[in-house]
Order: structure tokens, then sequence, then C-alpha cells
């Protein structure tokens, strides 16, 4: 419920779902509950919503939950939050984790976790300055998402590869990373996900490419950023409102 709040574009509400859902997980006492509701609920919603706090408190209990009842598993997701956490702090290390968890995870091919796990490897080898890895790393999540129909993740990875495609650079570039945004876009708006249209507009707003005016970039990301009527204090909302304010200018 947490993550599909978060999608439609409702951000506080998600936040509200996941709250409850780890205070009723931790009351019942039960270890893979309160597991299940750290690792799919309140580790990725904290991430989702930039709150880098709220996800290293998380992930330390989801970390220790599994330790004390010896959840195997567990420790493997916790192990991916860990390495996504980093992303800024130390992106190589961070990419280390991720690749270790992912490692354990080729055991259970149809985990669900795997292609958010893979995007996020991608998000930290780019960090590190490896963006050719970084574009193998998502380029398998595709593929996946292809071979499995699992698409829920799809808009992201979509934006995410269009993001490495100019980071890497190259004639055709620019042409690639657009039809990217493009297709990520058409996909967000499929799914009715505003919070991942949010994201690509965002991206394309601020690179600009092609012949895209800033006025006809602003124009774009106001159109999208209008349709939300809560969130305001969360990181792809706030990243948008002073995107928005610097091409006013």
């Amino acid at each position: 419920m947490a993550r599909a709040l978060w999608l439609r574009g409702l951000p506080d509400q998600a936040l509200r779902a996941i709250a409850a859902a780890v205070d009723e997980a931790v009351k019942v006492g039960h270890a893979n509950s309160t597991c299940i509701a750290l690792a799919d609920g309140a580790c990725l919603l904290s991430i989702f919503v930039d709150d880098a706090d709220a996800a290293e408190r998380f992930a330390s209990l989801l970390t220790e939950c599994a330790e004390t009842h010896a959840l195997g598993v567990w420790r493997t997701y916790a192990l991916a939050v860990r390495g996504r956490l980093l992303l800024k702090r130390d992106a190589a290390e961070g990419a280390g984790h991720l690749r270790s968890a992912l490692a354990d995870l080729q055991k259970t091919p149809y985990d669900v976790r795997f292609q958010l796990y893979c995007a996020w490897l991608a998000e930290t080898l780019a960090a590190a300055g490896r963006p050719a890895e970084a574009l193998e790393a998502v380029g398998d999540a595709l593929r996946r998402a292809e071979r499995t129909d699992e698409r829920w993740y799809f808009p992201e990875l979509l934006r995410i590869r269009g993001n490495l495609l100019i980071l890497e650079g190259g004639s055709h570039a620019v042409e690639a990373a657009s039809d990217c945004f493009s297709q990520s876009l058409q996909w967000a708006q499929r799914q009715e996900a505003l919070s991942w249209e949010l994201r690509t507009i965002i991206d394309v707003a601020r690179l600009r490419l092609g012949d895209m005016t800033p006025a006809r970039a602003r124009s774009q990301l106001q159109a999208v950023y209008d349709r939300f009527r809560e969130g305001f204090g969360t990181g792809d909302l706030l990243r948008a409102g002073r995107l928005l304010a610097e091409l006013a200018v």
C-alpha cells in the first residue's frame, strides 16, 4: 500500500502507511513481518522521499532483526539497503554491498527485489565514476523486466539509463537519452505513476536536450508539479520547486 501510494503521487499518505505497518509488526513481535515492513516499506519509502536519517534508522532496525533471528535472506536485503545508503558517502563501497547482495539473490532468480537492487547498483556505480558498469547494471535490470514482465520500476530504469547515456557521452548520446526519457514518461503515464513521471520530467527540464527552451522546460515541469496535492517537503518535490525557480529567472 505504501509503495502504491507513493507511486500515485501521495508521499505523505505513503509515509503514514509505513509508520503504521512498522508499528503493527513490532507490536505483534513477528520477526518476518517486521523485516517485511522495514525492507519493503520503511527503508524503501525513506529512500524514495530522500529522508536519509529515517532510512539509516530503519536499515539499522532491519539489520538488527535479521541478525537476531538468523534470517539470512533479510540480512541480504539489509546489505542492499546499506549499499544504497552509501551513495553519497562512499559510492564504491555501496556498489560492493549491492554486488554482494545481488550475488546472493542469484540463488533465488525470481526474487521481486532483484530488479530494484540492480537499479541501485547502477546509481552507486555512476556516483563512483563508473558509467560503463552502471549502464551494464541498468541494462541487466531492463532485460529482466522484459523477460519477467515486472514493470513497476520500469519508468525509473529508463530514466536512469537516459542519465547514464548522457554521462557516458558519445555521438548519439543525446538522441538515445531523449528516447529513454520519452519512453519513461510514456510508461509512467500509462501506469498513472505520478512520482516516476515527476522524476523524469525533472531530468528533462534540467538537461533541456535538443532545442528545448527554459520556458518550455518550465511549462512541462510545472504541469506535472501542479498535479501534486501533498508531499511538498519530500525530496523530488523540493528539487522540482528549486528547478522551477531557476527556470523562471
